[in-house]
């Protein structure tokens, strides 16, 4: 399958699978209000800072090595790095339990639903490397096929659990837990089909995936921070109802970051393996320059959603959420500068040299937090999404300039 057909297929899953979370919001902005709405999002963020500790970029690995490893050395990658996860949900329950006073404080969300928080992206480890697995063996339509059902069944059991039972937010959160835990089973299953889980454990590789994954967890929960710090402060500033509203537009603008997502999914395989190969000048330059093309194709696509986006919006989600119409085109800005950052930190990663992204995304995230804090005092919700815009540049322009010193390319175009 050639680049723009993967690209496509990439484009085509994650579309899908992201239309289905935007035809559970009319749902939601239904049977929510908007407090209800920010005390899930709140959740949501608790969830996004506790996966990195979970996972340790444990799929990243597996897409970096998977065109330099026989079946064995494979084999032997996957059945010891499916333990860190075991070892990393004993870790954050007790965190989670040294700190749950002080995580009750910042975040109004009852403290019986914080111990739920590890559980729930335990089990999202498993799939997430069976997904990774599908992406280095570039087999769009299986990985579509594995999360478009994985979603499926998880917005299936939030409608039920939230129309039918009246669970509210609860509903939601069960409807994540219970769907990701049957995946898990089949991810399982999956991995034993391919060959590639064994009961074996290589403390050498277990060392190397940590020393790979450690230093990647303060970028990863930096990462968290540059895009929902906004939402912290929201809470503490203007309540919960500021953040289900902001956490509205901030889904529905995601459709933009979801498709440069899906770009970058395709790409990066290919880029590695090119990478892996010594690439000539003149095939540094071809590569250059599918970049650019692609960075173009992003920017089209983000002047047409900017466009279209305020005709739709009344179809999906309820007039109680409405004011989020005002903020879609400035977070959108801000996905797109994080889709070109997409172009460009994949150079940093293949180097290996994750600590590097670690020290910009915290300097980036501090830049945030320092932003939000000050901005959403001065604009309320709009001084979010100028710090999400403000803070992506920097990060953007900085990435950029560093990754050029760690690999260089020639972006000018001249050898």
């Amino acid at each position: 399958m050639n680049i723009k057909k993967q690209v496509m297929s990439y484009a085509g899953v994650n579309i899908i699978n992201a239309s289905i979370p935007f035809m559970l919001l009319p749902i939601l902005t239904t049977f929510l209000s908007p407090s209800d709405y920010g005390v899930l999002s709140l959740i949501q963020v608790l969830v996004a800072i506790s996966l990195p500790l979970v996972m340790l970029n444990s799929g990243g690995l597996v897409k970096i090595e998977f065109s330099k490893l026989s079946h064995f050395e494979l084999q032997s990658l996957v059945s010891s790095i499916i333990y860190i996860p075991i070892f990393s949900l004993i870790l954050l329950e007790l965190l989670f339990y040294l700190f749950s006073e002080y995580i009750s404080l910042k975040f109004p969300i009852p403290n019986d639903f914080l111990f739920i928080i590890p559980v729930l992206v335990f089990v999202q480890a498993i799939p997430t490397i069976v997904m990774s697995i599908f992406q280095a063996k570039k087999q769009p339509l299986n990985y579509g096929k594995y999360k478009i059902s994985l979603t499926i069944l998880n917005l299936s059991l939030s409608i039920i659990l939230i129309v039918t039972f009246s669970l509210s937010w609860q509903g939601r959160l069960y409807g994540i837990l219970l769907s990701y835990f049957i995946f898990s089973i089949i991810a399982l299953v999956l991995l034993i089909k391919l060959d590639l889980l064994r009961f074996y454990f290589d403390f050498d590789i277990f060392k190397k995936a940590l020393m790979f994954g450690v230093p990647f967890i303060p970028h990863a929960i930096a990462s968290v921070l540059l895009s929902m710090s906004g939402r912290i402060f929201l809470a503490s500033h203007l309540g919960t109802d500021a953040v289900g509203i902001y956490s509205v537009a901030f889904q529905v603008s995601s459709a933009t970051l979801i498709v440069f997502t899906s770009i970058n999914q395709a790409l990066s395989p290919i880029l590695y393996e090119k990478l892996n190969n010594n690439p000539s000048m003149e095939n540094k330059i071809e590569i250059v320059k599918l970049t650019y093309k692609t960075m173009l194709a992003m920017f089209v696509f983000y002047l047409s959603f900017i466009s279209l986006s305020p005709h739709f919006l009344v179809f999906i989600i309820n007039e109680k959420f409405m004011e989020a119409k005002e903020l879609l085109p400035l977070i959108s800005t801000a996905f797109l500068l994080q889709g070109f950052y997409f172009m460009i930190v994949n150079y940093i990663i293949y180097t290996k040299k994750t600590y590097i992204l670690s020290l910009l995304t915290t300097f980036c995230s501090i830049v945030s937090l320092i932003l939000s804090y000050y901005l959403i005092d001065r604009f309320g919700l709009f001084g979010s999404a100028y710090s999400l815009i403000t803070t992506w540049l920097v990060f953007l322009v900085i990435a950029w300039y560093v990754s050029n010193k760690i690999y260089p390319m020639p972006w000018g175009l001249k050898s």
